[in-house]
Order: structure tokens, then sequence, then C-alpha cells
């Protein structure tokens, strides 16, 4: 027995290792310190852009140097802080992204010969980097300013009914209204997401089913 039929033997018999288990695509894949740090960061800036705001109106009434200081520290140091933190948050999902990407390359090398003989090697490639920037880029700048609206406005609810009593109830009832008029319009974008992806997909099946033939 050869060297070839030992090692064809050996391999025959050896069980096939289950594969390692996936990360779900969910919020676990920005799970780190730094997120939070990113987000403590964004509630401070949004504090101190609330002080600001509030310095700005006393500023008003009372032109004194010691408000325009005030001023000035609470604005630009809040600016500062801010973009620093939506840095970090860049840098968090671009790992996570890079990981996600690595993932998905991971599971379609995986899938058997008769699974991938449907689609081009290049377009599995295509749709796998194109998914992934569109998640980045929505975890990048959709998800960042969802995230950071909801500690940014309870500084400026304080802030607001402090100024004008009516704010207290105004301010969550204009939130609430918001919320319904946008959700309403999430049903459609959805609907018209997936017929777009359908119209696309049919070109790719004839440009293949063309390629086939003799």
């Amino acid at each position: 027995m050869t060297g070839t039929q030992l090692e064809s033997e050996t391999m025959r018999g050896t069980p096939a290792s289950p594969p390692p288990p996936r990360m779900p695509v969910d919020w676990r894949r920005v799970r780190r310190p730094l997120t939070v740090l990113c987000f403590s960061m964004s509630l401070f800036g949004a504090v101190a852009a609330s002080l600001g705001a509030m310095f700005a109106g006393r500023l008003a009434d009372d032109a004194a140097s010691r408000l325009v200081v005030l001023l000035a520290v609470c604005v630009v140091g809040g600016a500062v802080v801010d973009t620093i933190a939506k840095t970090m948050w860049a840098t968090v999902v671009d790992r996570a992204e890079g990981q996600l990407r690595s993932d998905l390359l991971d599971a379609a090398m995986a899938q058997p010969p008769a699974e991938l003989s449907e689609q081009a090697v290049g377009e599995i490639l295509d749709r796998i980097d194109d998914d992934t920037r569109e998640v980045g880029q929505l975890m990048r700048w959709g998800v960042w300013m969802a995230a950071r609206t909801f500690p940014a406005s309870g500084p400026l609810w304080v802030v607001a009914s402090l100024t004008w009593w009516p704010a207290a109830f105004l301010f969550p009832l204009t939130a609430a209204v918001a919320f319904m008029s946008v959700r309403r319009l999430l049903p459609p974008v959805s609907k018209f997401k997936v017929i777009e992806e359908a119209a696309l997909d049919r070109p790719r099946r004839l440009h293949r089913g063309g390629r086939r033939r003799p």
C-alpha cells in the first residue's frame, strides 16, 4: 500500500469536523468596550450642545464675557468630542464589516459545489462585497445618527422645558408624531426594495442562461 493510499484511508476514516459556529448578523458584532466609549462620548457632546444653547439664550439677555467663554467651550468642545466619537464608531464598524465579509466568504465557499453551480463565482463575490458595504454604510451613518438622537434628546428636552414650560409636553408629543409618520413609510420602502432586487436579479439570470447556450 502506497503512502497516497494510506493518506486516503486515513482521511476517509476521520470524521468531518463540524463547522465553527458563526456569529449572527446583529448588534453583537459591534459589542465591544470601544462602542460603549463612543456613545458615552456622544452623550457628553449632546449635553455640551444643550448647555451651549442655554448659555446662548442667557447671552442674549446679558452679554458677559464669562458667558461667551462658556458658550465657546460647550459648542466647540461638544463638536470636537462628537467628531472623535464618530471617528471611533466608524473604526468599530469597519472592523465588523471586514469580519462579516470574511464570514460570508467562508460560508459561501463551504457550500456544496451543486449549490454554487447556479451562480457565477464572480457574482457571488460581488454580492458579498456589495451587501457588506451597504450594511457598513448603514451602520456607519444611519445607526449612528439614530442612536445619537436618543441620548441627545434628553438634555435638549430638559433645556427646552426650563426655557418654555409647554415644551415639556410638546417635545415628546412631536417625537411620537414623527415616529408614527415614519413608521407608516417603512413597509412601502421595504416592498419597493424587494421589487428592485427582483428586477435586478432577472437580467442576471437571463445573462447566465445566454452564456450557457452552445
